[in-house]
């Protein structure tokens, strides 16, 4: 797993440890279907200047991102949180990009740590 950019390989073998790989495989599934879900709002927060919206998604990002490793992403998540909580919109819409460029590379690598474990 050294390959990995933006899963941290170690809570991977943490939660491999918890549960095997059944585990990890179904914590994939749900996450990824929820983060997209996620995002999604979190896009529609920004569009509709919602900012106690994009506050409480990216805060629901940010947490389920850490627990999957995706620290990178968290750290984003972490950032538009703030942002929605000083209502920052326009500076959360300029970070839309990484948030979904990061969201893209973690479902890619999560994808390779399930088929090849």
């Amino acid at each position: 797993m050294s390959q990995l950019k933006s899963i941290n390989a170690d809570v991977i073998e943490n939660l491999k440890a918890l549960g095997g790989m059944d585990l990890l495989a179904e914590l994939h599934s749900v996450y990824i279907r929820t983060s997209e879900d996620l995002i999604k709002e979190i896009h529609a927060a920004i569009a509709g200047n919602d900012s106690r919206t994009l506050q409480e998604k990216a805060h629901s990002l940010k947490s389920s991102s850490g627990n999957m490793g995706a620290l990178q992403l968290s750290q984003i998540c972490l950032q538009l949180e703030k942002m929605g909580e000083a209502q920052k919109i326009t500076e959360a819409k300029a970070l839309v990009p990484s948030l979904d460029n990061e969201f893209k590379t973690v479902s890619l690598e999560l994808a390779e740590i399930v088929k090849t474990k």
